[in-house]
């Protein structure tokens, strides 16, 4: 009987090992990057860096920005069976004056990055290219996602 009783304590032992050792694995796991990197991005103040090509706000007639993911951020209910966001889900989508339309997706690396979008949010609303609405939709939609 008692031989019954450490072979069931070294198969509970043996169980959780393996839970605590899937779990550890899971939580650390990334969806997977569906594409690759290619250039830079940059937000400032008066302008949008794409690579090396500078676009001023004054030429921008629309702009739409989507910024509810970053890298970490966890997509359902437990992390132990959906993997973590790598934080590419963002969008940038720029209609210019001359009529050129540009539309990529950028990466986040962490949830409060996007506040260093506020200079630009704030200029783009200043000049009407966005309306106060819209420029707080994008500074805290991320809350909500």
């Amino acid at each position: 009987m008692e031989h019954k009783i450490i072979y069931f304590k070294y198969l509970a032992a043996l169980s959780m090992l393996v839970y605590v050792i899937y779990y550890l694995t899971e939580c650390f796991r990334y969806q997977f990057l569906n594409g690759k990197f290619t250039g830079n991005l940059v937000f400032n103040e008066n302008e949008i860096l794409i690579n090396e090509r500078k676009i001023e706000i004054a030429e921008i007639k629309k702009i739409f920005l989507r910024v509810n993911d970053f890298v970490g951020r966890k997509r359902g209910l437990t992390t132990t069976t959906i993997p973590m966001s790598n934080g590419t889900n963002n969008l940038l989508d720029l209609e210019l004056k001359n009529g050129e339309k540009i539309k990529l997706f950028f990466k986040i690396e962490y949830e409060n990055q996007v506040e260093e979008l506020k200079p630009l949010i704030l200029n783009l609303i200043k000049i009407e290219i966005l309306t106060l609405n819209e420029g707080e939709k994008i500074l805290h939609e991320r809350i909500s996602s």
